[in-house]
């Protein structure tokens, strides 16, 4: 299945495959569900999260850094709120066209 959502203007906007999932702290997660919260807030351009070393980490795409915990806080379980936040200029991407998550994971 695709993770979709309604914009404020009503149109139906695709975040992705369900696909990516992961299990943490005992519990199975879309890393897409955290992505399309993340992609909702007005300043971020586009969003990545991975799951490295026991921990869920999330990219952003902003010109500026932002306070992101709280803003997933009322969105999301507890369970599915990132360890960290990472901001980034641009997003590397594969030959796809697509955000080059092994990239993302050389990072941290």
């Amino acid at each position: 299945g695709d993770i979709v959502a309604y914009n404020e203007f009503g149109e139906l906007l695709c975040y992705g495959r369900i696909d990516n999932q992961i299990k943490f702290k005992g519990h199975r997660i879309e890393l897409g569900e955290i992505e399309a919260v993340l992609n909702s807030h007005e300043k971020i351009k586009n969003s990545a999260c991975i799951f490295k070393d026991d921990k869920l980490i999330a990219f952003y795409e902003s010109e500026e850094e932002l306070d992101l915990k709280g803003f997933c806080k009322q969105k999301l379980p507890p369970y599915m709120i990132a360890s960290s936040f990472v901001r980034v200029e641009k997003f590397a991407l594969n030959a796809n066209g697509k955000i080059d998550r092994k990239v993302l994971s050389e990072w941290v």
